[in-house]
């Protein structure tokens, strides 16, 4: 089950600006899970517009800095194991 990430902190154009220096402008999809202290793990590619820009591969890279919230059911924090 995916759920749509909420930034807890959202990357800066700076954090961002040399993994995207690599790539073309566009688009990539990441799933990942969620980890203590708002952090992501486990990321793996989804799908990236247009194809072949590296864009997927930049976001992948920078992945280890995002920061997000965990997903919510009902109002309150989903306990269950990712």
């Amino acid at each position: 089950i995916f759920y749509g990430a909420r930034w807890y902190t959202e990357p800066t154009n700076q954090e961002m600006r040399g993994y995207l220096s690599t790539a073309y402008p566009g688009w990539a999809l990441i799933a990942c899970r969620t980890a203590p202290d708002w952090r992501v793990e486990d990321c793996v590619g989804l799908s990236e517009y247009p194809t072949g820009s590296n864009m997927l591969r930049a976001v992948l890279a920078a992945a280890w800095q995002f920061r997000v919230r965990p997903p919510r059911l009902g109002g309150s924090r989903d306990q269950s194991p990712r």
